[in-house]
C-alpha cells in the first residue's frame, strides 16, 4: 500500500511539474489569443501606406496581436486620405494586407470620429447634440 501510495504522489507531483512549466512557456511566450491590442488614431486623412507598413511591423516586433482602427479629427491638418474616399479605402485594404502579412488581427470603429457613424452625409439636424441645463429660482429641493 506504501508503495501505491508514493507511485501515486510521484505521478501527482509529476503532473504538476509539467502544469507549471506548461505555465511558465505560455506566461514568457503567450499565445497569439492572448496577446495585446492597441489603438491606432490616423488624424484626418494624414495616413500613408509607407506608415502604415512601420507602424504594423514596430506592433509585431513588440507583441502586440491586433489593433482598433479609429479615424479622428483633432484639429490636424486634413490630410489627403479623407475618411471613406477612394485613398481612404485603398490604405485601409493596405492595412488589412499588411495585418494579415504579419499575423495581426485588425478591428474598425465605424466612424470618422470618436462618438459614432459620422460624415458628410450627416447633417447638422442629426449630428452630435450638447445636452446642457441650468437652474433657476424656483423650488428649493425639500422646500414645500
Amino acid at each position: 500500500m506504501k508503495r501505491l501510495l508514493v507511485i501515486v504522489l510521484a505521478a501527482f507531483g509529476l503532473a504538476v511539474q509539467i502544469h507549471a512549466d506548461q505555465l511558465e512557456k505560455g506566461f514568457v511566450h503567450p499565445p497569439d489569443s492572448a496577446r495585446p491590442w492597441v489603438y491606432l488614431f490616423p488624424l484626418d486623412g494624414n495616413i500613408t501606406s509607407n506608415g502604415i507598413t512601420a507602424d504594423l511591423e514596430a506592433m509585431k516586433r513588440v507583441g502586440i496581436g491586433g489593433l482598433v482602427y479609429f479615424e479622428v479629427d483633432q484639429g490636424a491638418p486634413k490630410g489627403p486620405a479623407r475618411f471613406g474616399g477612394t485613398l481612404w479605402r485603398e490604405m485601409f485594404k493596405h492595412l488589412c494586407n499588411e495585418a494579415n502579412r504579419l499575423g495581426l488581427q485588425v478591428n474598425m470603429n465605424n466612424d470618422a470620429g470618436w462618438c459614432g457613424s459620422g460624415g458628410p452625409w450627416i447633417t447638422p439636424e442629426l449630428s452630435m447634440q450638447k445636452v446642457v441645463w441650468s437652474e433657476t429660482g424656483g423650488a428649493r429641493p425639500g422646500a414645500l
